[in-house]
């Protein structure tokens, strides 16, 4: 009879080489009193998301971490898996029992794990933390520059950014990932000549790591049209493999006003973000309509001199115009006091989280 030993060595194999229905007869064979232990847990989630069962991994995973012998791995799958499963404040909640659970020194070996989930839930100062803390671990990882390079972007620390991701670089320079990440700082740094030549590189490097979307209109903000219409041609064509996350609807507009090929675009752009349907929303006869305008453009900008008529003309006797407003307050000119006087109600947004 094989030792438990062997046995998990079996069942952690049948789930590399997929043979799941090998590894959970396995793990049902087990004695009883070992059903519950964090690695068999554990085992069952890895089989669980081998054959796409996001929910049944979360669940054994749950199960795994509630025993006190777990090891970081359990929390890191479940962190991870909620992530995937869009269930991001869960995540963090999870992250944070998990550096509660054990000590620095014992995580410093995941650092790199953790700064990456940080990013993913919107904690970005912990995931800049995180990412020195992986960079004093291994001085020589170029991912631990990029991550915090990365996350030092979402901060808007731009030259931050940019000074971390030129280690990443000096360490790997033939990195198409982190070329498309000082693209996209220096995108932001409205440097687009030089975002253009990065993007490029991650292109010559390696083609599906690069957004061609973005080629294409850097190429027209630096007024390279030849080169703007190369990338176009390119973008056409590959719009039905072009990654998710790599659909940027914006560039499309001015590639092309063919409504079919706008709308393809846009569909594949939100079907980047999870969503459940909501239930309708009664509304008893004769109350009036609720609209909301969300916007950082109340004030002297385009978009508010498209719509300063258009607010000013709902029935506020059938229409209740509440206004959710993140623009610069500072702001005082007659375009944004018209606008606030057409709102029902409006609220200011400047300070709230995402």
């Amino acid at each position: 009879m094989a030792s438990l030993t062997e046995s998990l060595t079996q069942i952690h194999k049948d789930i590399e080489e997929n043979n799941i229905d090998s590894a959970l007869n396995s793990l049902a064979s087990l004695p009883t009193e070992l059903q519950f232990c964090w690695e068999i847990c554990y085992l069952r989630a890895k089989s669980a998301l081998k054959q796409d069962r996001l929910e049944d991994a979360i669940a054994e995973l749950k199960l795994a971490i509630i025993d006190s012998s777990s090891e970081p791995q359990a929390y890191l799958e479940l962190i991870q898996c909620l992530i995937r499963a869009s269930k991001h404040i869960e995540a963090k909640i999870f992250l944070e029992k998990l550096i509660e659970h054990f000590d620095e020194e014992s995580l410093s070996f995941f650092s790199l794990n953790i700064a990456d989930f940080f990013l993913g839930c919107g904690a970005h100062d912990r995931a800049v933390a995180w990412a020195k803390i992986a960079i004093q671990k291994t001085p020589e990882n170029w991912e631990s520059y990029n991550l915090l390079g990365v996350a030092l972007h979402r901060q808007s620390h731009i030259l931050e950014g940019l000074n971390a991701l030129k280690q990443a670089l000096q360490l790997n320079p033939n990195s198409p990932i982190v070329h498309h990440n000082v693209s996209n700082l220096l995108h932001q740094k409205g440097s687009f000549k030089l975002a253009l030549h990065h993007m490029e590189r991650a292109f010559m490097i390696d083609a599906k790591s690069a957004n061609i979307a973005l080629l294409y209109y850097y190429s027209i903000m630096f007024l390279d049209l030849e080169r703007a219409k190369i990338y176009g041609k390119v973008l056409k064509e590959q719009i039905d493999t072009i990654r998710p996350d790599f659909i940027e609807p914006f560039p499309w507009l001015m590639l092309t006003d063919e409504g079919s090929i706008i709308q393809k675009v846009n569909k594949k752009n939100a079907a980047k973000f999870k969503t459940s349907p909501k239930d309708k929303i009664r509304r008893p006869v004769g109350e009036r309509i609720r609209i909301g305008y969300l916007s950082n453009d109340f004030t002297h900008h385009a978009t508010s001199f498209l719509i300063r008529a258009l607010l000013q003309q709902h029935d506020h006797n059938k229409f209740d115009v509440i206004g959710f407003d993140f623009t610069d307050i500072s702001d005082t000119n007659g375009y944004r006091s018209d606008i606030r006087d057409s709102f029902s109600e409006m609220h200011a947004l400047q300070d709230a989280s995402d």
